[in-house]
């Protein structure tokens, strides 16, 4: 990963979240426009970029590590559970509140940010390893937030529960697998319609969240709470260095390790802030981490990056 290529990014990334903050600070775009934008980016555009992945001819060898990216993720995400059990007790004294800061850390923003990114460091041909990881964040997210929720609700765990977990991004990951393990070859006239929906993605995602910054009331009362400084530095430094020395140990291939670090380096997603407002609790907590966590990553994974090579 390139030092000066990370950081072009992610000054090109901040240009555009400040356009979508100047459109909500100037009513160009409402709460209302931002929530129809959102569904629009997760239902359609994002699955068309993760999709239009294995329609790229300029698929190379490095897809031959797909099979390795399914272990990789799903001990990251295992690792990133166990770490989060530790730590949430000592976040909150509300026992309550303790899972929802154990999905702060374990589900990232991947669609928003992670999509983007990946797709102009390493070209939509790699959108295939983020596509392993999504499906597998959905799996975990919606069987996570299942079992707590029926255990609140005290009537037991039900396959039923899981039927949210039928939704555009899964299908569209467990799609794009299909596709690249069968060699199925489409159209070109539908591939290169799918690969132009997708290219929707990057800006207006990106442009959402400067919308969601710039509707917030009191943003800088929002930015003045150390503890959640805390837990975005956990997440966005410490996970990603202890993520980059595990698979540098286990000789995992640089393309996969880059990858995968940058997914480990990705800012609090918006799905445990869903899960807040299902759980009726620590919603505050959970929207002001999402901001906090998103502006850091801007100066996050520069660093992250530069200190890949070195570890």
């Amino acid at each position: 990963m390139n030092i000066v290529i990370v950081i072009n990014q992610m000054f090109s990334i901040l240009l555009i979240i400040g356009l979508g903050y100047v459109c909500a600070k100037a009513d160009i775009i409402d709460k209302d426009k931002s929530t129809f934008l959102s569904d629009m980016i997760i239902k359609v555009f994002n699955p068309a970029i993760i999709f239009s992945s294995v329609l790229s001819n300029s698929q190379g060898g490095q897809n031959q590590y797909v099979g390795l990216t399914f272990l990789v993720a799903g001990i990251s995400y295992g690792l990133v559970i166990i770490l989060s059990k530790i730590l949430a007790p000592h976040l909150t004294d509300i026992r309550k509140e303790q899972p929802l800061y154990e999905m702060m850390f374990i589900f990232s923003n991947l669609g928003f940010i992670g999509i983007p990114l990946v797709s102009s460091m390493f070209g939509t041909s790699c959108l295939i390893y983020v596509a392993i990881f999504i499906l597998e964040y959905n799996i975990i997210f919606y069987v996570y937030m299942a079992i707590i929720l029926s255990s609140q609700d005290g009537h037991g765990f039900h396959l039923s529960d899981l039927k949210a977990m039928i939704n555009p991004g899964t299908i569209s990951c467990l799609l794009t697998l299909l596709v690249f393990l069968t060699g199925i070859r489409l159209p070109d006239t539908i591939s290169s319609t799918i690969c132009s929906v997708g290219n929707v993605a990057t800006p207006l995602a990106l442009m959402v969240i400067g919308v969601t910054i710039g509707l917030q009331e009191d943003l800088l009362g929002r930015l003045c709470n150390l503890k959640l400084y805390i837990i975005s530095l956990i997440k966005l430094i410490l996970i990603p260095v202890l993520g980059i020395l595990l698979m540098k140990k286990c000789h995992i291939p640089e393309i996969v390790g880059q990858i995968s670090t940058i997914m480990l380096a990705m800012p609090v997603g918006t799905m445990p802030l869903i899960f807040a407002q299902e759980y009726h609790a620590g919603e505050e907590a959970c929207s002001n981490n999402v901001i906090i966590s998103t502006l850091l990553t801007l100066f996050t994974l520069p660093f992250i990056v530069f200190l890949y090579p070195h570890l």
